[in-house]
């Protein structure tokens, strides 16, 4: 028996939970079955607002992406975002680190300019099977699915290992990745940012079973996990204009429950002061949210 997960895709704090554990489902929307949870009346009139977003329909739900025309790489992107390119370019061209100090010496007004920058990040409270694998190694391969301005969005597959019944069997977690953003730096600083969170709002146990041929005593002891199963970043401009997103869902007919929003974003907060740290000037004003 070979089981099959869907993940779709972009960290070790370990919290203990019972496995099969029913967590409290607070009112709102979740994102289930490998779908996006629903687009906020919020997002839809920000996106509405801006003259770069557009929203998209894709098999998983609706996304938010740059208006056709107006993508990275694009006339309109370089005219849109002319001071961040210069500014960008400046920096790298001087040989400084690519950080807040090495901005502020490039620029007296940087400071200023990035408190008018927004990321708004998502984390589902939704959670998903794992089996015997971490999160992060399967969220690390993002790195490898997201390149210089977008993400291969096709199915990339991560080996793991569930107990079904009292024997366990080999099985696969299918990754999928959707974003779009303005080159290496913001790719990095969007994967760094989802592989910080996938640390937090996990739940382990060890559990105990059977080997093939499963015969003799079910002594095979391994520690088990699941957790969100989805992940969203989404940055925005000084005048309300869409900057770049990446995403990353999880599908798995083994759930492991719901979280309270609550807890989430406690947890999701509790990593802001370390991102500010390194990076503050990418990302502005970070606020955590919880879908």
């Amino acid at each position: 028996m070979r089981a099959h997960i869907l993940l779709v895709a972009s960290l070790a704090s370990i919290a203990c939970a019972m496995p099969g554990e029913q967590l409290e489902l607070e009112e709102g929307t979740i994102s289930q079955g490998g779908m996006y949870p629903p687009l906020s009346e919020e997002a839809l009139e920000r996106c509405a607002k801006a003259t770069n977003c557009e929203v998209y329909h894709t098999e998983r739900g609706d996304i938010l992406r740059f208006k056709r025309g107006y993508e990275p790489g694009t006339a309109e992107f370089n005219a849109t975002f002319a001071d961040e390119l210069a500014l960008s370019a400046s920096v790298k061209d001087s040989g400084l680190p690519y950080n807040l100090t090495a901005l502020e010496a490039a620029s007296p007004d940087v400071s200023k300019r990035q408190i008018n920058w927004g990321t708004e990040f998502s984390s589902g409270k939704w959670r998903t099977d794992f089996g015997a694998l971490n999160p992060w190694d399967a969220f690390v391969k993002i790195w490898d699915m997201c390149q210089e301005r977008s993400c291969y969005t096709g199915r990339y597959q991560v080996g793991t290992s569930f107990l079904h019944g009292m024997s366990w069997d080999n099985g696969n977690l299918d990754l999928y990745a959707n974003g779009e953003y303005p080159g290496w730096d913001a790719r990095n600083k969007f994967a760094e940012l989802i592989m910080a969170a996938c640390q937090k709002n996990q739940n382990w146990w060890q559990a105990q079973g059977c080997l093939p041929p499963r015969i003799g005593v079910c002594t095979e002891a391994r520690w088990v996990c699941n957790a969100p199963n989805y992940y969203s970043a989404s940055r925005w401009g000084p005048n309300g204009e869409f900057g770049g997103f990446m995403n990353i869902v999880v599908e798995n007919n083994n759930n492991g429950g719901y979280d309270s929003c609550a807890g989430v974003v406690d947890q999701l907060n509790s990593l802001v002061g370390a991102i500010n740290g390194w990076g503050g000037y990418f990302f502005g004003s970070l606020k955590m949210f919880c879908r």
